[in-house]
C-alpha cells in the first residue's frame, strides 16, 4: 500500500477533546472504510502514524473502552475495527445507517465543503503537539541538549528534532514498551544504526569505473596512463 501523505478529517471529530490527534486519524481512518471495517496491522497503521506498533494497540485499546470502536478478532490477522454508535458518535457522521450484524455505522459522504472536512496534512510538529508523555525518571531532553551531546560524540548533523519527536509521539517508551530511561544511550543506539546503514549503502554502491567522477586509477593502471601520456616519475 502507498504510504499516506496526508489524511482527511471530518470536522466533528477535529473536535473531539477526549481524543489525541493520532486517535482521531484512526477514527477519520475507521470511518473512511464504513460497514467494511478497517483492516490493517499494527504495522501499516504506525507508518501512518509513525509510532511502534505497540503503540497503536495502546491507541485503539483506548478508542475501544470510550466507545468509539469495536474491535473483531484482536489477536488474528483478519482483524477488523469498526466504528460504534454512540452518542458521542453520532454527531461526528451526517448520514448514519444502523449495520444490525456488525453493530457498525455506514456512512456517506458530505456533499458540500460546508458541511465538510478539514484536509489536514500529517505533520510530526502537530503530532508531538498533542502527545501525552508518560513519565519518565527523569526529563526528557530538549533539542539542544541532544544535539551538544551528539556534537561530542562527532555526529553534528544528527536529526535532534526527529528524535524527540518520536519518542513524544510513543510517550517515551521503547518498541518492546518500556520506558526510556536513558536517553543518551539510546541516542548512541540511533548513531550506531544511521553508521550501520551508511556502510551498507556504501558497500551495496558498485565500484567506480573510469570516467565517473570518483573513479580513482590503481597503481598497475596509473602506471599505464603515465606512460601513456609520456610522464615519467
Amino acid at each position: 500500500m502507498t504510504p499516506l501523505n496526508y489524511i482527511t478529517l471530518p470536522t466533528a471529530i477535529l473536535r473531539l477533546k477526549d481524543l489525541n490527534l493520532r486517535q482521531r486519524i484512526l477514527l477519520a481512518l475507521v470511518v473512511s472504510f464504513n460497514e467494511k471495517g478497517l483492516k490493517m496491522s499494527n504495522e501499516l497503521l504506525g507508518e501512518i502514524l509513525d509510532v511502534w506498533p505497540s503503540r497503536v494497540s495502546k491507541l485503539l485499546k483506548e478508542m475501544e473502552s470510550k466507545g468509539y470502536v469495536r474491535i473483531e478478532n484482536k489477536q488474528s490477522q483478519y482483524r477488523k475495527i469498526y466504528l460504534l454508535q454512540s452518542a458521542k458518535v453520532d454527531n461526528i457522521l451526517l448520514t448514519t445507517k444502523r449495520n444490525s450484524k456488525s453493530g457498525a455505522l455506514a456512512t456517506k459522504r458530505p456533499s458540500t465543503i460546508a458541511q465538510s472536512r478539514h484536509i489536514i496534512k500529517r505533520s510530526k510538529d502537530a503530532a508531538a503537539a498533542h502527545t501525552t508523555q508518560r513519565p519518565m525518571s527523569s526529563e526528557p531532553p530538549t533539542e539542544e541538549q541532544v544535539r551538544s551531546y551528539t556534537a561530542t560524540r562527532g555526529f553534528p548533523n544528527f536529526d535532534a528534532k526527529h528524535f524527540i519527536e518520536w519518542y513524544a509521539a510513543n510517550d517515551w517508551c521503547h518498541k518492546d514498551g518500556e520506558p526510556v530511561l536513558n536517553w543518551k544511550q539510546t541516542v548512541l543506539t540511533w548513531l550506531r544504526r544511521d553508521q550501520a546503514k551508511e556502510q551498507q549503502a556504501q558497500a551495496a554502491k558498485p565500484a567506480p569505473k573510469r570516467g565517473d567522477p570518483d573513479w580513482l586509477p590503481d597503481e598497475q593502471e596509473a602506471k599505464r596512463i603515465f606512460k601513456e601520456a609520456g610522464i615519467t616519475k
